[in-house]
This record gives C-alpha cells, structure tokens and sequence, in this order.
C-alpha cells in the first residue's frame, strides 16, 4: 500500500466490500495481475497501473492523481452508467468545479481508466 490515500481507499472498500457483495481485495488482486506500474511523483502528478483483464489478452489501465491531469488525457466522462464525449463544455464545468472545492481547502483525487484491447495494444 502507498500512501495515505492509498491506505484511506484500501479501507473504504474493505470496508463496503463484504456489505456489497464485491470480491475481497486478495481474489481481486489475483484476478486482474498488475503487468505494469508507474508510482506517482511530484512532476506527473498521478500514478497508473496496467492490469491484465481475466479471461481475455486485453489490458485495464488505471490512473489515479491531480484531477487537472486526468482532464488534459480523457476525452469521455462518465454520467450515471453511460459513457459520453468529453466536450470543451464539459471540461470546462469538470475543471471550475475542480478550483472551486480546492479553494475550500477540499483535497480532490481524479480517477481514470481505459481498456487496452489486445488487438490494439498486443
């Protein structure tokens, strides 16, 4: 585990995991094998892990840090269950609610991720 932050999203999920019927970390971490990693530092801004994906040879990466990097890389967000276009709009609204919460001194973290598929990655 890495830092604080790391350790506070490892317990939430501990915790709500048994409660809402996820699979425990462990069988979670034996099922999506980490291939890949690059830990955070103060330049990036963001750490990322590629995951292989059970039963198939695509991957998953996963990117976690400063929600302003997430924003410059994706071009979708996610609303609900659906996956939409990202448009200047959008990224606009994400990134004025992002300077307002930090500006009452809330600590925001952006997540991301997107499928590798084999066929275009191998």
């Amino acid at each position: 585990v890495g830092d604080a932050s790391d350790s506070a999203l490892l317990q939430y999920y501990m915790a709500t995991s048994e409660a809402t019927g996820k699979p425990a970390v462990d069988a979670l971490r034996q099922e999506w094998p980490k291939v890949a990693e690059l830990p955070f530092n103060s330049t990036n801004k963001y750490m990322l892990s590629i995951h292989s994906v059970p039963g198939s040879g695509d991957k998953l990466l996963l990117m976690k840090g400063a929600p302003e990097r997430m924003l410059e890389r994706c071009s979708t967000w996610m609303s609900g269950n659906k996956e939409l276009h990202m448009s200047a709009e959008d990224r606009a609204s994400v990134g004025r609610s992002i300077t307002e919460a930090a500006s009452r001194g809330q600590r925001i973290l952006g997540f991301c991720s997107r499928k590798l598929e084999c066929k275009d990655f191998g």
